[in-house]
């Protein structure tokens, strides 16, 4: 085996633009040790601890994916000098399942061709790695492949690709092959899945040909348009095309500088916001006030301003535009960043400077994953923009639309902590951004804020939460939100999906309270289960999320949980509320494989950890609160 890395450049750094020379770790353990521990490490090799990588290089994971390349350089010595039994067989598995599976935009092309760039012979079989050769593969076409494919003649070498059953025994010779086919078990590949683009004519023949003789021979075949064979090339063939991968053909010193970039939003960058970012967990860059709000709301009333502590990706700008105009107070934002997406802060910067309200209370706070090998965190260097306010303005739609969406493992707990971190008041509002907040909500609620959070009392507020169904007007009014529930329009948040989680007790009593009065009054209501997720307003003292949790897995139930297990009391405030656009029936595509990926390679590691602190911190409450189930 050869093996060839790559890896994400570390995002928001034009520091240190310069991919590094890397240094992977050795062990001294012996093999014996690698398979009799979980913990143990990788067997020495005979090839130099440094290996110099440049811009072709990606390696598809963070820093906590690195040991893949240990397990890689282990397997390269010894895997023809141990004779796995099933007791070593059962403990390599082990080891190889505490390596985290990656969750983020594989470069597919990229990846191939830095197989095809490092391979040690002039002939390439381009195959993915989860399909099996069938028996003697290699040295059956190794005479045919060098007579038909040497550099010069243009010729291609295509592969027939087969499926079977699950749970089948995979077949390797023509003959068993065949049997199953006519038995229905092995198809040809993908044959109920974009067949156009997997089928080679003439199968039947194929099978003819390969019963009369053993030996190996080829026969011209058309392109198919849509045609996504395997083949097998000669050296100085074409790599896979990479045209509009922008990735491809930039180095790595290109990140974050203007005078090389092609996008029309960096070309006009030449000054710098400098922001220094500290490492989080060995995995996070986290920069505090990349923008900080202009206003205190700091007011001769001496009541502490309530922040409302939102989290956000790059595919959110537009809703965060908005943000200024549903709450009259401090807005701190923490948004998650990846190197497709940072240059959103740019396009952020603009909107402080740019837009008034915007820049009078909104404050930007960011987070990025670290890139692999990289243990210490740098000084940021934002480009400032010298386009003209009125450009700006003009070109809102486009300049966002050069700003890509990401597609990552996004930490939301994490994100509410650093929104919270950088608020400018005490006191938080946790809100999800696409949440539409009833009118003069802060100021609404500031006395009865400051009245129950204090930092000492353990009160929590809750605020209602609804969702409209699309095309309908979203309430802003307690008094249109009652009409709006009359006509069947707004209901209950989630109503239709994952309830339990969401509801609150009693809301006729919530109305009919709400309507005899203006006056803003709470109430205590009970922790409802272990699976609930309110919205809450907390004091700075109070607990944080855990930020250890798995993406999109009991995020705020942790949070709530950990207040309950803390003997903090629930309460209702009356009459303001806020409104989803929408009613969730179920989770998305990209939700569902989000949690997927978590529930085999997280949950397992928080749950024993957040067991363990909840056990450790308050012992005398779970009976109280029940038994949290990750």
């Amino acid at each position: 085996m050869t093996v060839h890395f790559a890896f994400l450049h570390k995002s928001s750094d034009s520091s240190d633009a310069n991919c590094p020379i890397i240094t992977i770790s050795n062990s001294e353990n012996t093999c014996q040790n690698f398979f009799a521990s979980r913990e143990s490490s990788f067997c020495e090799l005979q090839f130099s601890n440094e290996l110099q990588y440049t811009n072709e290089l990606y390696y598809t994971s963070p820093l906590k994916y690195v040991n893949k390349l240990q397990y890689a350089k282990f397997e390269l010595k010894y895997i023809n000098e141990l004779q796995y039994t099933s007791k070593l067989q059962y403990t390599k598995n082990a080891l190889r399942t505490a390596i985290v599976g990656p969750f983020q935009n594989f470069p597919h092309n990229l990846m191939r061709n830095i197989a095809r760039k490092g391979s040690k012979s002039g002939l390439h079989i381009l195959m993915d790695g989860d399909m099996i050769p069938s028996q003697n593969f290699a040295i059956k076409i190794k005479e045919i492949a060098n007579r038909i494919i040497d550099g010069k003649h243009k010729k291609v070498l295509a592969i027939r690709r087969f499926e079977t059953e699950s749970g089948m025994d995979i077949l390797t010779d023509n003959k068993k092959l065949l049997d199953s086919k006519i038995l229905q078990r092995t198809f040809e590949f993908h044959h109920r899945y974009f067949t156009a683009g997997y089928s080679i004519e003439g199968l039947d023949e194929w099978f003819k040909k390969c019963e009369e003789t053993d030996m190996v021979t080829a026969s011209l075949v058309p392109y198919p348009s849509t045609s996504c064979v395997g083949t097998a090339t000669h050296s100085t063939y074409p790599a896979t095309i990479l045209k509009g991968f922008n990735h491809s053909s930039r180095s790595c010193s290109d990140d974050f500088n203007p005078e090389n970039s092609t996008s029309s939003l960096f070309q006009i960058f030449r000054e710098y916001t400098v922001i220094p970012t500290n490492l989080y967990d060995e995995q996070y860059c986290i920069g505090l006030n990349f923008v900080e709000a202009k206003d205190s709301f700091r007011e001769s009333d001496g009541l502490e301003p309530i922040t409302l502590s939102t989290h956000a990706t790059s595919d959110m700008l537009k809703t965060l535009e908005k943000m200024p105009n549903l709450w009259d107070g401090p807005i701190s934002v923490g948004i998650f960043l990846d190197i497709q997406t940072s240059n959103a802060l740019e396009y952020l910067e603009n909107l402080y400077k740019c837009v008034p309200e915007f820049g009078r209370k909104m404050s930007i706070h960011f987070a990025y994953r670290i890139s692999a090998f990289q243990t210490d965190c740098p000084t940021v260097f934002i480009p400032k923009s010298k386009i003209s306010c009125d450009y700006f303005l003009k070109n809102q739609e486009t300049l966002r639309a050069e700003i890509s969406a990401p597609f990552v493992l996004y930490p939301c707990s994490l994100m509410r902590n650093v929104a919270r971190w950088g608020a400018k008041s005490d006191i938080h509002f946790i809100m999800d951004g696409d949440m539409i907040i009833s009118e003069g909500m802060a100021l609404k609620i500031k006395k009865i804020a400051n009245k129950m959070i204090d930092g000492k009392s353990k009160n929590v507020l809750l605020v209602r939460r609804f969702e409209n169904a699309n095309g309908t007007v979203i309430p802003r009014s307690f008094e249109k939100l009652e009409e709006s529930i009359r006509r069947n329009q707004t209901f209950e948040f989630h109503h239709k999906c994952f309830f339990f989680g969401h509801q609150i007790e009693n809301l006729p009593f919530w109305l009919e309270t709400s309507s005899k009065s203006p006056e803003i009054i709470s109430w205590q209501i009970p922790y409802s289960n272990v699976d609930w997720e309110p919205q809450p307003i907390l004091h700075k003292n109070d607990p944080y999320n855990a930020d250890y949790f798995p993406s999109r897995i009991k995020n705020v139930q942790s949070l709530i949980y950990k207040l309950c297990r803390a003997n903090y009391t629930f309460h209702l405030l009356s009459h303001v509320f806020d409104v989803h656009e929408g009613i969730k029936t179920e989770d998305t595509k990209y939700s569902k494989a989000v949690a997927d990926h978590q529930n085999i390679y997280a949950r397992r590691t928080a749950r024993l950890r957040y067991a363990e602190e909840m056990s450790n911190l308050y012992p005398d409450t779970w009976e109280k609160c029940g038994v949290f189930a990750l």
